[in-house]
């Protein structure tokens, strides 16, 4: 013990604070003294600046919020007995200094305000010093310390550490030597745990906050309504689906969750805390359908959570469009030409969008009637809604009712086990387009008339009668009148159907169009690397053809054409060989598309009319036109 019998500071110690701290105390001299620091010298030099301090105080502002109260009840405590009260960083730089008119000489003696670095390798053995060495609460006391200014303090300083205990600061109070006192620092300890579960609980609370931050964000994200719901029925929470859903602008905290499903399943589910899957329920405060699920949660502290899901069934509805098809993709675009009757056509579309009166499309195969159709739903109110085709001709009678009607679950062997709905179901709040509905059989088409009429469908094995909200679009190539005429087709489903009627002209009626059409299919069926053309003679020769399957057989010659040509302009005599005629024939090219038959029915009708053009062009489903072009044809 050389050191201590040099310096004489160590006999009678163990009074204060025992061999612990004379141990403690005796390694920081020998630092000092190892470290040339001089014991006498009158300053203290160490200062932050000004920058440093403004940076140092930021850093530690949450820390400086979370300290500043506990230290300004502990100052309350020592407050007008001399001692003062400071905050320090973890390594020593004075941050706060509370002192009041008892300690104002004490303070400026000592020099201890903010921005002061009170450290061993500055200012020798002190309390802060040794806990910022040691990590460990410490109280130093009158010639303790080594700076020979501060034998008339003692000081008692705690670090303070978050809970992976790293130290976060030092709090500490200094006063008179002559007023030490052991439970000095055991009130500082204290102060230090108290500021440490405090930061701790900030920070639960600030990780807390974070998740549920999270958690909304992830609630919000999700394109389902979500409700939580306790156990007494009411809403803890919901997210942004479920209130824009719900139209319920604010919080739904603590509405009934009956006020929003009034379904009994929905508060069985709640009251046995027992799942509930896909089941549809009205939303009360919209009056509108939703797919429900129910499942009860048990948290950590066995409480439980009943989390409420759902979508609105027409969302669902939208998204199976999306899947299956039952989209309109077409549109008046594809409606090509610049013809008058091309124009009328066009224009009367526009004007049929805007009704919600069924519709009649009459014409040719492959004139385009399907793009009508088409564009008929996306120009109308309905186009965010389906649009579901059913061709009548393309099934069997009892294929096509389980098709447009759907059916329960175990009404046939192999069926979907849960049931299947059918085409009028998925259509609702739609279009259906019934498309050849010439070729309709007559039971069916009574069955179809009652929809018309009651706007009800009930599946097939089903006894409910669904109501549905659905505009029907039907088209045919056959001539319903004269069906009606031999039983083939109702008069009554006719007029029913046929409330608003499109024509489509056949392409041999509009010629001037083909040049435009050859443009669009060329540009539409040949590859991007490609720029083939087509010879203005060879375009002459496309307008010279009658065209029996119109839009549809022009597209198909196109779209062979540009594959079987080796050229990048397509000369005529490509297109008479893929028209199967010999480069040598007229530059006619007749495809004898009615031949005898044509001929034969037009001079029957034409007979039985007693001569009438008009009424032989309307039993035929043909133009005037074309009825007196066939006149002058056949010899009449």
């Amino acid at each position: 013990m050389e050191y201590i019998n040099k310096y004489g500071k160590f006999k009678g110690y163990s009074q204060i604070g025992g061999i612990y701290l004379r141990n403690i105390i005796e390694s920081s001299w020998e630092r000092c003294e190892a470290s040339g620091l001089s014991r006498t010298n009158e300053e203290l030099e160490k200062q932050v600046s000004n920058p440093q301090f403004t940076e140092l105080k930021e850093t530690n502002a949450e820390f400086l919020n979370v300290a500043s109260p506990i230290i300004s009840d502990l100052h309350e405590i020592v407050y007008g007995t001399g001692f003062l009260t400071l905050l320090t960083t973890e390594d020593g730089v004075v941050l706060k200094v509370l002192s009041d008119p008892s300690t104002q000489n004490f303070t400026e003696n000592y020099q201890l305000k903010p921005g002061r670095v009170w450290r061993e390798e500055w200012i020798g053995k002190s309390a802060i010093g040794l806990v910022v060495h040691h990590g460990k609460p410490c109280q130093v006391v009158g010639e303790e310390h080594y700076w020979v200014r501060l034998h008339g303090m003692t000081c008692s300083a705690a670090p303070i550490k978050n809970e992976k205990g790293k130290m976060l600061g030092i709090v500490n109070v200094s006063g008179p030597v002559e007023r030490v006192h052991v439970h000095t620092l055991g009130m500082v300890v204290s102060a230090a745990k108290a500021i440490e579960r405090q930061y701790q609980l900030n920070q639960s609370t600030f990780e807390t906050k974070q998740m549920n931050q999270t958690l909304n964000t992830l609630l919000n994200v999700v394109e389902d309504g979500v409700i939580l719901v306790d156990q007494s029925q009411k809403v803890v929470q919901a997210n942004e689906f479920a209130r824009l859903v719900l139209k319920k602008e604010h919080s739904l905290k603590g509405k009934p969750i009956k006020s929003l499903f009034s379904h009994p399943k929905l508060h069985e589910a709640i009251s046995t805390l027992k799942p509930l899957q896909n089941e549809i329920m009205t939303i009360n405060p919209i009056n509108r359908s939703a797919l429900v699920q129910v499942k009860p949660v048990v948290t950590n502290e066995n409480r439980v959570t009943i989390v409420i899901t759902f979508r609105e069934v027409q969302q669902i509805r939208k998204m199976a469009r999306r899947i299956t098809g039952n989209e309109a993709y077409k549109s008046m675009s594809e409606l090509k030409g610049k013809s008058k009757s091309m124009e009328r056509l066009r224009e009367k579309v526009g004007r049929i969008a805007k009704s919600e009166a069924t519709v009649l499309i009459l014409g040719e195969t492959g004139s385009g009637k399907e793009i009508v159709a088409h564009s008929i739903h996306n120009m109308s109110d309905r186009r965010d809604g389906p649009f579901v085709v059913v061709n009548c001709a393309a099934l069997p009678r009892n294929l096509l009712e389980s098709e447009l009607f759907g059916y329960e679950g175990g009404t046939f062997t192999g069926g979907w086990k849960e049931g299947k709905p059918g085409k009028f179901e998925l259509a609702n709040g739609g279009t259906i387009f019934l498309d050849e509905i010439g070729e309709m059989t007559l039971d069916m088409q009574v069955i179809l008339l009652r929809v018309l009429q009651e706007q009800m469908v009930t599946r097939l094995g089903g006894s409910i009668a669904k109501p549905v909200d659905i505009r029907i679009i039907s088209a045919t190539n056959k001539n319903l009148k004269a069906a009606i005429q031999i039983g083939e087709f109702r008069e009554d489903l006719y007029y029913r159907l046929n409330l608003l009627r499109v024509t489509i002209p056949p392409l041999r009626e509009r010629i001037e169009d083909i040049p435009e059409l050859v443009q669009w299919f060329t540009a539409k069926h040949q590859k991007e690397t490609e720029t083939k053309t087509f010879h203005p003679k060879a375009v002459q020769f496309l307008k010279d053809q009658t065209w029996p399957g119109n839009v549809r057989e022009l597209e198909n010659v196109i779209q062979r054409s540009l594959i079987m040509s080796e050229s990048q302009e397509i000369q005529k005599h490509e297109l008479q060989e893929i028209l199967g005629e010999d480069a040598d024939q007229d530059h006619k090219y007749s495809m004898n598309w009615m031949s005898d038959i044509q001929e034969q029915k037009f001079l029957d009708t034409y007979e039985k009319t007693h001569g009438n053009v008009t009424e032989t062009a309307r039993q035929l489903g043909i133009s005037r036109a074309t009825a007196y072009r066939w006149k002058k044809k056949y010899g009449k």
